[in-house]
């Protein structure tokens, strides 16, 4: 072997020896139990919101407003043809009217009557038959009277108001549409407060760390802190999951109804042995963790992965509490290969 071979074989194996050499980096494996956030979606309603229906029915004639629209208390939104209740209203007048003159006429004639009993020109029979006509015409126009408020509450329906300051959301009749009582027409909202609706499972629930901040993160990617949190107090049967509704300051920006945000819930993990996701080595289905024995040597082990929280992964098998395992895995390999004679 010439002399320039010979020094470089020494140099090479004296680089070996120092990789070799050089400790890895490495962390020790135990299972802990910490709390960590899950993500939610979450469904944005405004906490002041009305889908507005006919009380009457009735053709629409008259459109006021548009989606988007800012309305003020008791503003015309809409108007439904109101010629059949107005003319009910006119008909329901026109009997009260008739039924006041009937009352007079069976006031005089009781009157009269009273006096002619007190000075015994005519018998109590006579008497209480013109009392009787005068009840039951003073019965008569009470009826009519009341008739008359409700046909006038009728024709009042025909008039779609606000019912409070606020954003017009969605508008679902045109005008010629036939409005029935019941049939939703549009959908006013306030958009000074809202609030955010998220499922939780059941299996969860138990889990929720109260205690703990919980961030509502915006379309934008900004987050915020809900100003209230509560557990509505229903089950659906069906998912097994409960509503969690989070209050959002009166400082959030101006938000849709019906969009959905993230909802980050800090959730109490059960113990499970989780390793940093870069100390996971991925070759086509082969997971594995670069494990170091007692003497720091490096050894390629198959692992079995499961849910990844944040920057750690956990190992459902292949681990034990308390081994260690290779930060690097590239670095385990390459240490590897140089200590392989």
């Amino acid at each position: 072997m010439s002399c320039r071979a010979a020094a470089s074989f020494f140099l090479l194996l004296a680089s070996g020896l120092c990789v070799a050499a050089e400790p890895l980096a490495s962390v020790m494996v135990s299972r802990s139990e910490d709390v960590r956030p899950i993500s939610l979606d979450g469904r944005v309603e405004a906490e002041t919101q009305a889908v507005i229906a006919a009380q009457t029915g009735g053709r629409l004639v008259e459109r006021l407003v548009e989606a988007g629209d800012a309305v003020k208390k008791g503003q015309v939104l809409l108007r439904i043809d109101d010629r059949e209740s107005r003319q009910l209203t006119e008909a329901s007048a026109a009997q009260l009217q008739a039924a006041e003159a009937q009352l007079a006429l069976a006031k005089q004639e009781r009157d009269r009557a009273a006096a002619l009993l007190e000075r015994k020109l005519i018998g109590q029979s006579q008497f209480d038959q013109a009392d009787t006509r005068y009840r039951a015409a003073l019965a008569s126009v009470n009826a009519l009277q009341a008739s008359r408020r409700l046909s006038q509450t009728q024709q009042s329906f025909t008039q779609i108001t606000a019912p409070f300051d606020g954003l017009v959301a969605d508008m679902q009749v045109n005008v010629g549409d036939l409005a029935l009582p019941g049939k939703p027409l549009l959908t006013v909202y306030n958009p000074a407060r809202f609030r955010v609706l998220a499922p939780l499972s059941l299996q969860l629930v138990e889990r929720w760390q109260r205690s703990e901040p919980v961030a509502v993160e915006l379309t934008d990617g900004s987050r915020l802190q809900p100003a209230a949190t509560t557990l509505v107090p229903n089950t659906d049967p069906l998912v097994q999951q409960v509503t969690l509704r989070f209050e959002l300051p009166t400082s959030t920006p101006a938000l849709l109804p019906g969009s959905f945000v993230k909802v980050w819930l800090p959730i109490s993990a059960p113990p499970r042995l989780l390793v940093p996701a870069s100390a996971v080595l991925r070759r086509g289905e082969l997971t594995a963790v670069y494990v170091l024995d007692g003497s720091h040597t490096p050894s390629l082990r198959q692992v079995r992965l499961g849910q990844r929280w944040g920057d750690d992964i956990e190992i459902l098998a292949g681990l034990l509490d308390g081994e260690r395992v290779a930060l690097d895995p590239l670095a385990a390999a390459r240490q590897r290969a140089g200590a392989q004679p």
